[in-house]
């Protein structure tokens, strides 16, 4: 007969059950921190010249797991585990998994390019949002103790959500010729044209946000003679810099 691994490894299983006061502290900590990057963003938008639209931002991919996230853990940090709901450890996981993800496609496929993956130096909502979180959630997910076990099809639920932003991103993008889709934007001829994300001004020892709207005079217009072309930014959910100027004709 198996012994079940809590049994195995009393000393560890209680040095990092959920409610030890540092874990506690860690969470807690990490949860307002989120949750104050998610509101920098939103101040910083409502800001005049500011390109974000409030609603885009609100219906973005990080910016929703990080929300539900900080909220998560600053109740995890509130309330003793035993206070808890039994499908906590399950909403946890999910929202673990999401973030990870976020972290991940950042460094990979959307960072700037001479942008190294441990860097810092960067808007500071988004090194909270697409590097500190994602790695609070990866090792608390590793190392915390689980209270419950999950069946086997338990990551294939936490795809759903996932999966279902994708459709209706995609959706959402034909419907409204040129809606902002993760990774990329699809732009029509004679609309603005997005400057890529790092390509702003900086102060000395802070990277200017990509979404801060940047004039310049001379406009890097393709010939890509395609009716869409994609523009990849740099945020995961493709918060843009856009040029003041129409594109010139392709």
């Amino acid at each position: 007969m198996l012994i079940p691994p809590f049994q195995r490894n009393v000393g560890a299983n209680r040095a990092l059950h959920p409610d030890c006061l540092w874990i506690r502290l860690v969470r807690g900590g990490a949860g307002l921190a989120m949750l104050a990057a998610l509101g920098q963003e939103i101040y910083d938008a409502t800001q005049p010249g500011n390109s974000v639209y409030i609603p885009q931002l609100l219906s973005q991919f990080t910016f929703q797991s990080n929300l539900v996230f900080g909220l998560v853990l600053l109740v995890s940090a509130a309330r003793p585990r035993a206070r808890l709901p039994q499908w906590w450890d399950h909403l946890f996981g999910a929202l673990a998994f999401y973030l990870v993800m976020t972290g991940i496609i950042y460094v990979v496929l959307v960072a700037p390019p001479d942008e190294p993956w441990w860097t810092l130096d960067m808007y500071w909502p988004w090194m909270v949002t697409h590097r500190i979180a994602p790695l609070v959630a990866g090792l608390d997910w590793l190392f915390v103790t689980r209270t419950v076990r999950g069946p086997w099809w338990r990551p294939l639920v936490w795809l759903c959500y996932p999966v279902a932003f994708l459709i209706f991103s995609w959706v959402r993008g034909g419907v409204t010729s040129g809606h902002r889709t993760p990774g990329g934007y699809f732009r029509r001829r004679g609309e603005p044209e997005i400057i890529q994300a790092g390509e702003g001004p900086k102060r000395p020892g802070r990277r200017v946000p990509s979404h801060t709207v940047v004039s310049r005079e001379d406009s890097h217009a393709s010939s890509d003679p395609d009716w869409y072309r994609p523009h990849c930014g740099g945020s995961l959910d493709g918060l843009y810099l856009w040029h003041a100027r129409p594109s010139r004709p392709l």
